[in-house]
C-alpha cells in the first residue's frame, strides 16, 4: 500500500479514535455538570471549524 493510502486511512482511524474520546468525556461529564459539558462540546466544534477553514485556505500539495 502506498504510503499516501496509508496515511488516509490511519488518519481516518485515529479520528474515529478522537470522536469516540469526545464522545465517552461529554457522556461522563454531562450527567453531573451539563455546563460544562456543553463548554466541552462548543470547544470542540470550534476547534473542528477553525481546523477546515485552515485546511481549505492552505490545502495541502
Amino acid at each position: 500500500m502506498p504510503l499516501s493510502n496509508w496515511f488516509y486511512w490511519a488518519s481516518l482511524v485515529l479520528l474515529a479514535e478522537l470522536v469516540d474520546f469526545l464522545r465517552r468525556e461529554l457522556d461522563r461529564v454531562g450527567p453531573s455538570d451539563a455546563q460544562r459539558a456543553r463548554e466541552f462540546f462548543s470547544r470542540a466544534v470550534e476547534l473542528e471549524q477553525l481546523f477546515f477553514d485552515e485546511s481549505y485556505t492552505h490545502p495541502l500539495p
